[in-house]
């Protein structure tokens, strides 16, 4: 068990964290949702459209990239948006950004993510979004997030396209999809395949994809 599994351990982190870092990114009962997920599935992007959407002052609880944001958001009572993408292409994007970490610490990761929100998936704070949805129909699901908390906001194209800019020039390290990344995660497919617990990952995947949000 880790640490922050137990609730009075993980606020007094929160929010220790969220004042060392000036910024509401560890969930608190004082966020107004949680957008949070495996790392390289959308979680920046998403972010970006809906703190752009929202008004003035949204306390996000985002990019956190740990499963005890998800059973604490239930918790607290706060809605929760977890983003899942396929891990072959999460996981191959992951180490293209961080090449130290190991194929099978990765999968662990993404199976701890998986595994959490199916426990909750009956809680009404929970509401799975899936990368490709994201990626394809960002204005309606970007605005439906913010119709959920109280929020009746038209999210448009010019202000997806203002929102989501990434200036910097290493692209394996940039938010939005591109042919350098692409490339670069082709080297880390085989190793990923033939992990042991791929297929588990890959499981629990589809199990999270076929209840993901109505929205």
């Amino acid at each position: 068990m880790n640490f922050l599994d137990k609730p009075i351990l993980f606020a007094a982190a929160a929010t220790l964290r969220n004042a060392q870092l000036g910024r509401h990114i560890w969930v608190t009962p004082k966020s107004d949702l949680v957008i949070e997920g495996y790392p390289r599935s959308a979680n920046t992007y998403l972010h970006r459209i809906v703190r752009a959407a929202g008004p003035k002052g949204l306390r996000i609880a985002n990019h956190v990239h740990r499963r005890q944001q998800i059973s604490m958001a239930v918790r607290y009572g706060i809605p929760c948006f977890i983003l899942f993408r396929h891990p072959l292409d999460c996981i191959a994007s992951y180490l293209v950004r961080e090449p130290d970490l190991e194929v099978a610490d990765s999968l662990k990761q993404y199976i701890g993510f998986a595994q959490t929100t199916l426990a909750h998936i009956s809680a009404p704070q929970i509401h799975i979004v899936t990368f490709d949805d994201v990626i394809e129909d960002a204005a309606n699901i970007s605005s439906a997030i913010l119709q959920k908390i109280g929020h009746d906001v038209t999210v448009t194209t010019e202000l997806i396209d203002k929102a989501t800019q990434d200036k910097r020039k290493e692209k394996s390290r940039s938010s939005l999809p591109n042919a350098e990344k692409d490339r670069l995660k082709q080297k880390y497919y085989d190793q990923i395949l033939a992990s042991p617990r791929y297929l588990e990952a890959l499981e629990l995947f589809e199990q999270a994809v076929a209840l993901k949000w109505p929205c």
